[in-house]
């Protein structure tokens, strides 16, 4: 888990993660792009990042998310 404090105009160029994550925004807004599809998520909201999908986080205004990296654990299914 890590929290992320954005300035306006700042996000994150397009890239993958080889594991799940979820996205929750603590305060304000940001449009992500994943796999093409453009989703505005607000504060209080969330979305799920696929694996390997690439994704991007386009920052307007200030934003600050909380990032869950979920990662299996081997020999757990």
């Amino acid at each position: 888990m890590t929290v992320f404090a954005f300035a306006g105009g700042q996000g994150l160029s397009e890239h993958t993660n080889p594991n799940d994550a979820v996205v929750q925004v603590l305060d304000g807004e940001v449009r992500i792009q994943v796999g093409g599809t453009e989703h505005l998520v607000r504060q209080g909201e969330w979305l799920h990042l696929p694996p390997s999908v690439p994704h991007a986080l386009l920052g307007g205004a200030p934003f600050k998310m909380l990032l869950t990296l979920l990662k299996q654990t081997p020999g757990v299914e």
